[in-house]
């Protein structure tokens, strides 16, 4: 399944939806998307995990450096909908709080 990336606005806040799997082949497209993103300068960036199917190690470290990023320049990054096959690579690489489980 393809990756795809695409942004939607209102106010301060962004959200950068995700879909397909989010793996070495597709880090650079969300890169891409993302840094157009923090260019615009919006307080809070949330991602919406909900379409993404799978996520390896490589797309993991790009939200983990994304979120860290989001936190040193003050700036909100929730992580939010994803699903069980995503969750459960947070969780078992100790990153799961960095999910928002509410949303």
């Amino acid at each position: 399944m393809a990756f795809e990336a695409r942004s939607e606005e209102a106010d301060e806040v962004a959200l950068l939806l995700l879909h397909g799997e989010l793996d070495m082949a597709a880090v650079p497209l969300l890169e891409h998307e993302w840094r157009r993103v923090e260019e615009r300068g919006k307080q809070v960036v949330a991602l919406d995990l909900a379409g993404l199917m799978f996520i390896d190690a490589s797309g993991l470290d790009t939200l983990v450096s994304a979120a860290a990023r989001a936190r040193r320049d003050g700036r909100a990054l929730p992580l939010v909908g994803a699903g069980e096959s995503v969750r459960k690579v947070f969780d078992l690489t100790g990153y799961g709080d960095l999910l928002d489980h509410h949303a």
